[in-house]
């Protein structure tokens, strides 16, 4: 299983926007995979690059740029079109939003996170092994 991190501000100025919340309340609703987002929605080389290398299974860490929180974990369920469609379906949605960049302190692993170091700005973040088990067990214990 691969984990990635996907980063997407609600503000429309932004390449990649998008809510979260409501692709949740999509998934609640319909029980069917959304299309969300792509290769088309981006103007950044690597990450096109990365919606390339999704395939189904994958599973996906939903994060809401804006409120710096991850709201919950999807799998692909199919990439059309080079990367360009991406249809997604629920796994969870967290009840509580995780702040990792809060929980830095808590877990310091989370600081060599490379989706969550500063400068490199992006969407679409690959994660090691090592950082998506990481990630699944801060977002698991977030939840008690």
């Amino acid at each position: 299983m691969r984990l990635w991190v996907y980063k997407v501000n609600i503000d429309e100025e932004n390449a990649a926007y998008g809510d979260w919340e409501q692709l949740f309340d999509d998934l609640v609703a319909t029980g069917i995979p959304q299309a969300w987002g792509g290769a088309w929605a981006t103007n950044k080389p690597n990450d096109k690059r990365h919606f390339t290398e999704l395939t189904s299974g994958d599973r996906i860490l939903a994060w809401q740029s804006n409120r710096q929180v991850a709201v919950g974990l999807l799998e692909v369920d199919r990439v059309e079109n080079g990367g360009d469609d991406v249809f997604l379906k629920m796994l969870e949605r967290f009840t509580q939003p995780v702040p990792i960049n809060k929980l830095k302190k808590v877990h310091p692993g989370l600081r060599d996170v490379s989706a969550f170091k500063q400068g490199h700005a992006g969407t679409l973040y690959a994660t090691s092994s090592d950082e998506a088990a990481l990630l699944l067990k801060v977002c698991a214990a977030a939840q008690i």
